[in-house]
């Protein structure tokens, strides 16, 4: 889908995301923003196996 052909892209891409998560979460930016859909973690806990297979 991305034309990778090393895995450093895939993990910089994984790290940076995962970075960008913690900023969110330490700066309080996802604070006061209104939760409209509520997902289920089970459907999330598929995709995610999803995604990494």
């Amino acid at each position: 889908m991305t034309n990778a052909n090393e895995w450093s892209f895939i993990i910089s891409v994984f790290v940076f995301t995962f970075l960008l998560m913690l900023g969110v979460l330490l700066f309080g930016l996802n604070k006061g923003l209104e939760k409209k859909v509520k997902i289920p973690y089970k459907y999330m806990l598929v995709f995610l196996v999803l995604v990494f297979v």
